[in-house]
């Protein structure tokens, strides 16, 4: 055994987790001494658990067999019990992987659906540009306003010139409208920059004469004064307030002319200050555009962050189960390296009990021995049994892998925060957990002993009772004649 123990290649081979120890009486003055490896320190001492034939109150050297018979007991019980975590662990990463693979398909149900609101945006983007370019709705109403804007401009010039022919129409005529206006208001048609230079007359001259009148100067009449034939007393009142009317109606079409204008130029006010809102507009959504660009930037640097976190946690998993893998075919290599060991060490004392004990019984050292082989067949079978749940572990972790892969190509399209691995922490603290069972006092396969599975624990006790009925089965005191012998025994 020293031999193996310091091989690396040796499954002998001696770790701090997993210590060797063996007996050396090479030193002849000491003789028989523990040699412990890994060489204990100050701080990892070194504390060897093993069974004294000598302190047992018998010499019968079936002594080893019952040992390795309890100690065979004791590894299918612990195997067994670890069977079930190892079964814990894996379906606790089976349904964290389930979890992982449903955030996934969630987080591409999320990308399919921001890509249709940035497809939706682009279109909206391209919807303002046509808009605001020089063939949009925009242009097209506000060309439509300059038109309508011209149409009054031109209104406004057949209005005057439609008043300027009822002025001239009217002036034509002495008894028009127009001349009676003239007549009756002539500070308001009169000319004020006429000027008239005065040319002084020639001097006359007279030469005398004498007149006389033989008659009287005749008397004067006054011209009777008509209008349209009629009296001027009596049509000019008449004429006078037509006149007004007429002055009247031109002053209302004007104010009303004047008041289309003020319209007019309200409108055109209205319509700059609309203008200006849509530039304002225009510009707000050329802004809202570049954000939803940098937003889109943001985005990709989230995802291809994303992608860099799964593809880090991908390898942490395959990692960690490439590692925990490692760790149980190194257990059960042990498990199986014991079980042959004890089979050695069984055949040994079979031989050696044959030789030192041929006068006792035959029968019941055959019974014995018997019930011994069954046990150490039926450890064999467990050991057997756990290469077969570890396939079965490989092929899950093979799926798992194959799943975590699959998940790996489905993270190339996340399109959002992941988070940093909660769940596969989650899975991997299971893992430890379990590696942690498997390696810890009381509850560790107890290879080659631990502190409590032969002081504390009924380890020892189930020997002792082994023993005890293994010395009464070989003295003959066997139990009574309708008692199961080897059941009795192998109650144990």
């Amino acid at each position: 055994m020293k031999g193996f123990i310091g091989n690396s290649s040796s499954l002998h081979l001696a770790t701090a987790t997993y210590p060797k120890y063996y007996l050396d009486n090479a030193v002849t003055d000491k003789g028989t001494v523990v040699i412990v490896k890994p060489d204990p320190t100050d701080s990892a001492t070194a504390r060897v658990l093993y069974v004294d034939s000598s302190k047992i109150d018998d010499d019968c050297d079936l002594r080893s067999a019952v040992v390795f018979h309890a100690a065979s007991k004791e590894f299918e019980k612990l195997a067994s019990a670890q069977n079930s975590d190892i079964t814990t662990a894996l379906t606790a990463m089976n349904t964290e992987l389930d979890e992982t693979q449903a955030v996934c398909d969630k987080i591409d149900a999320d990308l399919v659906l921001a890509k249709a609101e940035v497809v939706l945006a682009k279109a909206e983007a391209a919807e303002l540009a046509t808009n605001t370019d020089n063939s949009s709705n925009f242009e097209t109403a506000c060309d439509a306003m300059a038109t309508e804007l011209g149409k009054v401009d031109e209104i406004c010039t057949l209005a005057n010139e439609e008043f300027d022919e009822v002025a001239v129409e009217a002036s034509g005529t002495a008894t028009s409208a127009i001349s009676l206006a003239r007549t009756a208001a002539p500070s308001i048609i009169a000319v004020s920059d006429l000027s008239i230079a005065a040319v002084p007359p020639d001097v006359p001259t007279i030469t005398a004469s004498t007149v006389s009148f033989s008659t009287t100067a005749p008397s004067y009449a006054s011209p009777t004064t008509t209008i349209s034939g009629v009296a001027w007393s009596t049509e000019y009142p008449s004429q006078a307030s037509a006149v007004t009317t007429a002055l009247t109606a031109i002053n209302t079409e004007l104010d009303e002319l004047l008041a289309i204008a003020d319209n007019v130029h309200t409108e055109a006010g209205l319509v700059n200050a609309e203008a200006d809102k849509a530039v304002t507009e225009i510009g707000l959504a050329n802004a809202e555009v570049d954000k939803m660009a940098t937003e889109v930037g943001l985005d990709n640097a989230e995802l291809d962050l994303a992608k860099v976190e799964i593809a880090e946690a991908a390898v942490l998993v395959d990692s960690d189960i490439d590692t925990a893998t490692a760790a149980i075919a190194t257990a059960a290599g042990r498990v199986n390296t014991a079980v042959v060991l004890a089979n050695g060490q069984f055949d040994a004392s079979v031989l050696e009990a044959a030789q030192a004990e041929g006068e006792a019984d035959d029968s019941a050292i055959a019974t014995a021995l018997g019930a011994i082989n069954t046990q150490i067949d039926s450890a064999v079978s467990i050991a057997g049994n756990m290469h077969t749940y570890l396939g079965n572990a490989n092929t899950r972790i093979g799926t798992a892998k194959d799943e975590i892969d699959l998940a790996k190509g489905e993270a190339a399209e996340i399109a959002t925060q992941t988070d940093n691995g909660g769940d596969i922490e989650t899975a991997l603290d299971a893992i430890n957990t379990a590696l942690d069972k498997f390696r810890a006092d009381g509850a560790a396969p107890a290879l080659f002993g631990d502190a409590s599975s032969y002081t504390s624990s009924v380890g020892i006790t189930k020997v002792k009772a082994a023993l005890d009925k293994a010395i009464a089965l070989v003295d003959g005191d066997s139990p009574s004649a309708d008692t199961d012998a080897h059941a009795w025994i192998v109650d144990e």
